[in-house]
């Protein structure tokens, strides 16, 4: 029965740990959505963006299109 508790004990601590970590992740994508968000309407460039960012424009440019795209539909730019 310990052996039980402590499997289910230890499942519930995992579980949350990795709900934390998904947590942060989803923090920082935002964050990161916020911050190239800021910089197209000062109207900076990718390479700009990404080199405030201290990234490379192959990761910041997915994110970078589909801004630009929301920022669009939304009459933003």
């Amino acid at each position: 029965m310990m052996t039980m508790d402590y499997t289910f004990e230890r499942r519930l601590e995992l579980q949350r740990e990795e709900a934390i970590e998904e947590g942060r992740e989803e923090g920082m994508q935002k964050k990161l959505h916020e911050q190239i968000r800021k910089k197209l309407l000062k109207n900076k460039s990718l390479e700009q963006i990404a080199e405030e960012l201290e990234e490379t424009p192959s990761v910041i440019r997915p994110l970078y299109e589909q801004i630009k795209e929301e920022m669009a539909y939304l009459g933003n730019k």
